[in-house]
């Protein structure tokens, strides 16, 4: 049981994406996230050198998965509870002082952060079946006519063209979980929770006891 890291997208593509999309909506950050670097080059989402990490699993398999692009927080994908120690042990080596992960996650890996302080909590959630809103927003609906056949055919295929090149699977979406208004609104049209996150920081530089 162990974890590697590497500078090298590639290799971690390689290695690790697999069981990354294995679990495609927990790892939702790390797919997209690596997906922009692939396309767009390592410095898209700042000067520092992103960093990816895999831990494999006693039977020698992928269960577990990172990813940082400093200055922005490390990104915690599904990782088992016998991967955490050693990760955290690694963040004063590396200078990480903000996680994002799944809440019980976050707080795991910052528990010896004597300053931790959350500062920010998203609520994930994936579309289940699209309920349409009631009452329905202002407007009216209309059938469609022969005049509207070749729109309609376009925004059909342009829809799946765009669907099939990134691979959609499904629909997610990320809510403030303080804000009720929207939780709500995403519920009443379909959307279910799938994990609730918190971005956790500590204070540059603090010491760790």
């Amino acid at each position: 049981m162990t974890w590697t890291f590497t500078r090298d997208l590639d290799d971690f593509l390689t290695t690790a994406k697999p069981a990354v999309a294995a679990h495609p909506a927990q790892n939702t950050l790390l797919l997209t996230i690596t997906a922009a670097l692939k396309r767009h080059g390592p410095r898209f989402y700042g000067d520092g050198a992103p960093l990816y990490g895999w831990w494999r699993s006693p039977a020698g398999a992928v269960d577990g998965a990172v990813v940082w692009t400093p200055p922005h927080p490390l990104q915690v994908g599904v990782v088992p509870d016998e991967a955490m120690p050693s990760l955290a042990n690694a963040f004063d080596e590396w200078g990480v002082t903000a996680v994002n992960a799944e809440r019980s996650v976050a707080d795991a890996l910052t528990a010896s952060w004597p300053d931790r302080t959350t500062t920010q909590e998203q609520r994930l959630y994936r579309l289940a079946e699209l309920i349409p809103p009631s009452p329905c927003p202002a407007g009216r609906a209309r059938a469609a006519t022969a005049a509207d056949r070749e729109l309609l055919t376009e925004w059909h295929r342009a829809f799946g063209r765009a669907a099939l090149d990134a691979g959609v699977a499904g629909v997610l979406l990320f809510t403030d979980v303080a804000n009720q208004t929207s939780n709500g609104v995403y519920r009443r049209i379909g959307y279910r929770p799938v994990a609730d996150r918190a971005v956790v920081t500590r204070t540059l530089g603090a010491a760790v006891t």
